[in-house]
């Protein structure tokens, strides 16, 4: 294949463009973030940065069916699973349960199948970049993955604002057009730049572009004077790198791919062979690339545009678009970089699920476990319009197992409005696939959280965690783990933990069906809301008994979990903590995953790496009501739910509210028991206590206490006699052996009340719970307010 020069063009000899560009000239710094909103451009700080997004790289609509038409069948036609089920099992496949979705994307393109020389995301160009500096103006463009520098082609066009070229052909076999007078082409370490003139030659040993392959960039620098008269109109995009010819863009064949070639997906070709497309904005800001594939199958990608004015990155100004609301796609740059491209491993759909695909169907990779590797992730979002400049509280949605973050948005019927009416910003996190939402997993749903308090500043005491299937499981996973960063937790279907008495302060919602054919019965749901509803804690239980593994189980009750999630607001300091330290196996050191804190409780340690060790501790100082667990109110109740929308409501609701008697009057005190505990850190600060005279009650088998913001603290008794106090980075430490004690600081000489050891609450309930009655879900709502 020989490269394709836009008709019109003269080839001349002209120098290359990089030739005064000694290889040793500096290059200049950047400074943008990488992260952002998908199809965003802004100017800061003298860079112009444009967010194309990531997980875009799909090419055309080769066969004119978009993602959700490939199972339109289901809904309407006599085969497949009941009519009541239908729907149901329609919006499952469209948002990819089960990997459904993997198959059936608005663009057709598949990459060849060695996805070691071609992993997934190859070509997706996720990050444009442009700043000046004196005569020359500098290119950086990003990829998601970049296994080698001629893996992919990539071309950006220049035309001068406002002065309408005719479209022409891109350069290079690219398969489209737009109007442009100058066409940047870069593949390898090699480039070209045409326009009127001809064709002049850019080379890294000239000088004029760089490679930076860890890191998946490609820089270019070019001389203001080889482009036309600014401000510029761009367009551009990026494909595959012809093997044979790497400065010339693949053809895409028709039919599947092969090991050694890439396919269009469907019995038909394209001539466009870009596979992602800059700029290719839409106006309703949808979460998938269903306007790329558009334009990208007409081959006129004029309407994707962007501008980009010299003077305005001369100027150091620093801009930004308008706060966009509705639904929106957001990626940022994380702190595991696991390679490139997806992983996979084997899965099956389970026994039972209702659906047969229909005739023609073209499945691709359903039922397999992805991992995706990138340092870059998405998540996808729902902005209310009141949200737009933030100050909203946080939904983070946990997608089940072979899905992906769309799930919420076609499953969850009438959750738009929801968030709209009642004021919250969701966003559905990738979890790095189907991890179960550990390890590298657990580490995404943390960085979405940050990602948003960051953009949004979210309320911290009011993000909430839920999830369908292994999004449940997850969900429980996440707030047992870190009972102090949520509000709520709610779980739908499934849902599994042995950590559940850490969920004191946490709202808990379990929502599963009787004919869940992975767990028939709901054999692993009842005994979660019975240990639960044991311990006095505040949880609900619908036990459905006409539904299975579907999304119904959580649209039934939007209304009242919604009332449920306006009522829970998290406590940052509350009196009494439970907490059991996750294995030591849990944790990912490399990560920065430590599963050691709980409000103000810190640096929990277990004895034993293989068994988890348990603290309860009461700070006396703080007067929050406490929990009584044999005055809760337990409820259980019929309901034929007639009205519900799915028409399979009949369940029974299993509410358990809990009650709190007063605290005593504050006072200067810690009790603390623990068990299998190594040492535990203690924030006085935050727990409202003063290290000079306090008291601590301590029970247990023995540990090592230490408090915080004392250095130099010297005198400690323990039941009445002088102890050791050890000193190390602001802190103070007193080990205390097995058994009922009393330790007092007191730097006066004089001791303080010393009571008579472990507080009786604590000694009797294992674990510091106590109860009250109250009557429904409205009273336990007034409560959690109390606490909150």
């Amino acid at each position: 294949m020989t490269a394709t020069i836009c008709a019109g063009l003269a080839l001349g000899a002209f120098p290359a463009v990089g030739a005064s560009a000694a290889p040793g000239d500096a290059w200049p710094s950047w400074s943008h973030e990488l992260g952002g909103e998908f199809r965003t451009a802004a100017y800061e700080s003298g860079e112009w940065v444009y967010r194309n997004g990531i997980g875009q790289a799909m090419g055309p609509n080769v066969d004119g069916l978009y993602r959700e038409d490939y199972f339109a069948s289901i809904a309407t036609g006599p085969e497949g699973p009941p009519p009541d089920l239908r729907g149901d099992v329609y919006r499952h496949v469209t948002y990819g349960a089960f990997g459904f979705d993997r198959s059936t994307h608005n663009g057709d393109y598949e990459l060849p199948q060695d996805r070691e020389t071609w992993p997934d995301f190859t070509a997706d160009l996720a990050v444009l970049a442009a700043q000046v500096d004196d005569d020359e103006l500098f290119l950086r463009l990003r990829f998601t993955s970049m296994p080698r520098p001629d893996a992919q082609i990539a071309t950006v066009t220049f035309a001068t604002a406002g002065s309408a070229p005719t479209s022409t052909q891109w350069p290079n076999g690219a398969g489209v057009s737009s109007p442009w007078t100058t066409a940047l082409t870069l593949w390898g370490t090699d480039g070209q730049l045409d326009s009127a003139a001809g064709t002049s030659t850019l080379s890294a040993a000239g000088g004029a572009i760089r490679t930076t392959l860890d890191e998946r960039f490609w820089e270019v620098r070019l001389p203001l004077a080889a482009l036309p008269a600014g401000p510029w109109q761009l367009t551009g995009g990026a494909g595959l790198a012809d093997p044979a010819e790497t400065s010339t863009y693949w053809d895409v064949p028709s039919g599947r791919s092969t090991t050694a070639a890439p396919g269009s997906g469907a019995n038909d070709i394209s001539d466009a062979n870009v596979w992602s497309l800059l700029f290719a904005e839409t106006d309703d800001w949808q979460h998938d690339e269903r306007h790329q594939s558009d334009l990208l199958a007409s081959g006129e990608v004029g309407s994707a545009t962007a501008a980009l004015d010299v003077q305005q990155l001369r100027s150091g100004v620093d801009t930004a678009e308008a706060a966009r609301t509705g639904r929106l796609s957001r990626f940022f740059h994380s702190a595991a970089d696991l390679g490139d491209g997806i992983g996979r491993s084997g899965g099956s759909v389970p026994t039972g699920y209702p659906f047969v695909p229909p005739p023609g169907a073209d499945l691709r990779d359903p039922a397999v476990n992805f991992t995706y590797r990138n340092d870059l992730q998405p998540a996808l979002l729902y902005v209310p319009a009141a949200c737009a400049d933030g100050g909203c509280p946080l939904i983070v949605w946990l997608h089940g197992v072979n899905n992906y973050p769309f799930e919420p948005f076609g499953l969850f019927l009438g959750i738009e409005q929801l968030l709209e009416e009642r004021g919250y910003i969701l966003a559905a996190a990738l979890g790095r696939g189907d991890l179960f939402y550990e390890g590298a997993g657990e580490l995404d749903v943390l960085e979405v959280i940050a990602d948003m308090r960051e953009r949004y500043d979210v309320d911290p005491q009011r993000t909430h965690v839920m999830g369908l299937s292994m999004g449940s499981i997850g969900s429980h996973g996440l707030a047992t783990r870190y009972p102090d960063r949520f509000a709520s937790m709610s779980g739908f279907t499934l849902g599994a933990t042995d950590l559940l008495p850490n969920l004191r302060h946490v709202p808990h919602l379990i929502s599963h069906g009787q004919e869940d054919f992975f767990d028939p019965g709901a054999r692993s749901t009842a005994p979660i809301y019975d240990e639960l509803s044991a311990l006095g804690y505040d949880t609900v239980y619908y036990d459905w008994a006409m539904k299975t593994h579907d999304s119904s189980t959580f649209y039934d009750i939007g209304v009242p979990l919604f009332d449920r999630l306006d009522a829970s607001v998290a406590p940052t300091a509350p009196a009494e903590i439970t907490f059991i330290r996750p294995l030591d196996s849990d944790d990912d050191v490399a990560l920065g995953l430590i599963h050691d804190t709980a409000y103000w409780l810190h640096d929990v340690t277990s004895r034993d790496a293989a068994v988890p060790g348990r603290v309860d501790a009461r700070s006396h100082a703080l007067s929050d009501p406490l929990l009584d667990p044999e005055n809760a109110t337990r409820s259980s109740t019929p309901d034929a739910g007639l009205e519900l929308p799915s028409g399979r409501g009949a369940h029974n609701l299993n509410v358990t509210v809990p009650a709190y008697v007063d605290a005593a009057a504050a006072e200067n005190r810690l009790t603390v028991r623990s068990e299998g505990l190594a040492a535990i850190g203690v924030d006085t600060d935050r727990a409202g206590l003063v290290l000079d005279g306090l008291v601590v009650d301590v029970a247990g088998d023995g540990t090592t206490l230490r408090f915080d913001g004392a250095d130099g603290f010297e005198t400690a008794t323990l039941d009445g006699s002088a102890v050791t106090v050890a000193h190390a980075d602001g802190t103070v430490s007193v080990s205390v052996p097995a058994g009922d004690h009393v330790l007092v600081f007191a730097s006066t000489g004089t001791s303080p009340s010393t009571g008579s050891g472990t507080d009786p609450a604590l000694a009797t309930t294992g674990g510091g719970l106590a109860a009250l009655g109250a009557v429904g879900i409205a009273a336990a709502a007034l409560l959690r307010r109390r606490r909150g």
